[in-house]
């Protein structure tokens, strides 16, 4: 079956305009943050538009992301890029490259690009504080400088963006702008991250776990992002797919240009008492090569789990519930950020070193209970 003969229902998204004009209307401004509010309360996502005004061209992006999987040997991308889990001689735990592999029920490669960082920044051992590795290639310097500028440029766009709709969730509640700025971009430490995806035809060693109905593959599981908010550009490719209401529907590629997709990510909606819901999606094999980038828009690794939100927009006390769907882990009793993603990652196999290569300083600040294990133990 070709994914234009998909038989689940289209879910049809609202729109958010995050353009500098537009919200400088006080009017505007609030109708967006009501918009905002509603699309995440009915279905954990919308649209986003207005980036371009900001420089962002989808076309520029996806352009250099076929770059970087279709044109530099795959041998230099696990050489220079992958990290220690898939190369051991490279030094990267977190961010970096991973390779897709047969025999799962996802398949693709990524590379995560992370905030510039200096010098005083890095710290070794610590996945939160290393700069993600970046290629070099004797000869093609130009085309390397012009991929890293074009992907930091929309780095920056994507980041502004997730602020201003930070600010439109925190006026929506009744309060200032400002109102998340320590925990999320007061410091250039947030763990932003921008990951570019490559998804390849599946052909062959694809498990049965995998088929669908109607003979439909899956190219990425059902899941929920780790993240606060997750903005992603699927350049016009089908496959995304929701659940919503208890059905799974398709998000039929945006026909505007330059506009993204915004999903709510686990940490949002745990800050929330789990008023909002983090959005389960999943991605079908299209028949071809597809891709998109995410920008995972997070806060610094120290900010707690438990951070103060606008009292307005907590629901009142109730029973709690599962969350539907599997693998997203026991992660309830996370005290920062940082401890909720290392938890999250040590599930994940495409980071098999992120935790064992941590350094003491590091284990100490974000395991905590692993210490107080042993001292139980001990």
């Amino acid at each position: 079956m070709s994914i234009t003969e998909d038989p689940l229902p289209v879910i049809d998204l609202p729109v958010i305009d995050t353009s500098d004009s537009h919200l400088s209307n006080p009017a505007a401004r609030k109708a967006e943050a009501e918009r905002l509010l509603s699309s995440f309360s009915q279905f954990g996502l919308c649209r986003v538009s207005g980036l371009d005004a900001d420089g962002y061209s989808s076309e520029d992006l996806l352009r250099w992301t076929r770059w970087v999987f279709l044109d530099i040997p795959p041998e230099e991308r696990m050489g220079q890029l992958a990290n220690r889990g898939f190369n051991p001689a490279n030094g990267n735990l977190y961010r970096g490259y991973f390779p897709h592999f047969g025999g799962g029920v996802s398949f693709k490669e990524c590379y995560d690009l992370g905030p510039p960082l200096e010098d005083a920044d890095v710290e070794e051992g610590n996945p939160f504080r290393e700069r993600a590795p970046r290629l070099r290639l004797p000869g093609r310097e130009e085309e390397v400088e012009a991929f890293y500028e074009v992907m930091y440029r929309h780095f920056s766009i994507l980041q502004r963006t997730g602020c201003k709709l930070m600010s439109l969730l925190a006026e929506a509640g009744g309060e200032e702008a400002s109102f998340f700025d320590g925990m999320l971009f007061s410091t250039r430490l947030a763990l932003h991250t921008m990951r570019l995806v490559h998804y390849p035809r599946r052909v062959t060693n694809i498990p049965p776990e995998a088929y669908l109905s109607g003979d439909r593959i899956l190219s990425a599981h059902a899941h929920r992002d780790t993240g606060t908010l997750v903005l992603l550009d699927t350049f016009g490719f089908p496959g995304l797919e929701i659940k919503h209401g208890g059905t799974w529907h398709r998000v039929a590629p945006a026909t505007a240009t330059n506009t993204v997709t915004l999903f709510m990510g686990m940490h949002l909606a745990s800050m929330f008492d789990s008023r909002f819901e983090a959005t389960l999606h999943r991605v079908l094999d299209i028949g071809r090569s597809r891709f998109s980038v995410p920008f995972f828009f997070e806060p610094h690794p120290d900010a707690p789990m438990a951070w103060k939100v606008p009292r307005a927009l907590l629901p009142p006390p109730a029973p709690a519930q599962a969350p539907d769907g599997d693998g997203d882990g026991d992660t309830s009793k996370a005290t920062t950020f940082g401890n909720f993603l290392l938890r999250r990652l040590a599930q994940i196999p495409y980071y098999p070193e992120v935790c064992r290569g941590l350094s003491d300083r590091a284990r100490r600040k974000y395991l905590p209970e692993e210490e107080r294990e042993k001292e139980e133990v001990g």
